[in-house]
């Protein structure tokens, strides 16, 4: 927790206290509960090579699994699960992070599962899997809401940011982008690790919407309520728009094309390729079905598009 608040100096000694305790006792789990807790600090805040630091973590949970310390294993699985996927072994990761989902489902654990689908969500990002990240943080969010604990929120946020920011969505990636700043200056970091994401959403977003814009979005995502934040994020839909006014007869031909292929969980790259035009066009179009439907996420564009007749489609 000190280093998540990043008061670097408590953790190195809280760290150093547990060395020096490690070596007083017999006992097998505080050598793993210290490379464990090494890993933690330089995953939240001491900042680390993560092929340094799976070794410890594997020797860890090995021996969490071997003693029955079940949120151990938990909590090792969730820094593993970050490791490999920062290395880009996301297979390694989600097998990891899947035995953990099973386990606080076994417990009706609702915590750990939220950490743990955040990860799982970065890690099927960084594997190319958006559609599959997207679900996994949405029901992160909706089960970290639960306790309304910021810190719980602002990873997940952020991380939506940087899949909005992929996705050629700026103002939507700026917006929570905002949100994820504003609860992390009230909550901690999440990690230090992961700030490289964040300058690289900032910076595409600037190059997209211009200085002004981009501070503007910001500033609004951070001037939001923690109630709102979630909202945006799950991609509530607009109060201005009612379901009657969501038929297919509201999109032109090319954009309900678009959203066909949205709900086939395609990128707005991959359209692109496929109809032959740039990413804008199509990040254009995205927006324009956005506005016209009252929605405020792709998420709930391919919910939509797949509910629709197949014969309405052109």
């Amino acid at each position: 927790m000190a280093a998540l608040q990043g008061d670097l100096r408590t953790a190195t000694d809280q760290v150093e206290e547990l060395a020096k305790l490690s070596e007083q006792t017999d006992d097998p789990t505080v050598p793993a509960l210290l490379a464990h807790t090494r890993a933690n600090y330089a995953l939240t805040g001491g900042g680390g090579d993560p092929h340094r630091l799976v070794a410890d973590l594997e020797h860890a949970l090995r021996t969490y699994e071997s003693c029955g310390a079940v949120a151990r294993q938990l909590d090792a699985r969730v820094s593993l699960g970050w490791c490999y996927s920062l290395l880009g072994e996301t297979s390694r990761a989600l097998d990891v992070l899947e035995e953990a989902l099973r386990l606080t489902e076994t417990a009706g654990e609702t915590i750990y599962r939220s950490y743990v689908l955040w990860t799982a969500g970065f890690a099927a990002w960084r594997g190319g899997e958006t559609e599959r990240a997207r679900r996994s943080l949405a029901e992160a969010i909706r089960l970290a809401h639960k306790v309304a604990d910021p810190l719980v929120i602002t990873g997940r946020l952020a991380t939506l940011a940087w899949i909005a920011a992929d996705e050629l969505e700026a103002r939507r990636a700026a917006v929570l982008l905002g949100a994820a700043d504003a609860l992390g200056r009230l909550a901690g970091s999440p990690t230090i690790l992961l700030m490289p994401y964040r300058h690289e959403c900032e910076q595409s977003g600037r190059r997209t919407l211009g200085d002004n814009a981009f501070d503007a979005a910001l500033q609004h995502g951070a001037s939001m309520s923690l109630e709102n934040a979630v909202a945006f994020a799950l991609g509530d839909p607009s109060p201005g728009v009612s379901p009657a006014d969501r038929s297919p007869e509201a999109l032109t031909a090319r954009e309900r094309q678009i959203a066909d292929l949205v709900a086939e969980g395609l990128t707005s790259k991959a359209i692109a390729d496929r109809l032959v035009v740039s990413p804008r066009t199509v990040q254009g179009h995205i927006q324009h079905i956005l506005t016209k439907l009252g929605f405020t996420s792709r998420a709930q564009i391919a919910v939509w598009a797949a509910a629709q007749p197949a014969d309405t489609a052109e």
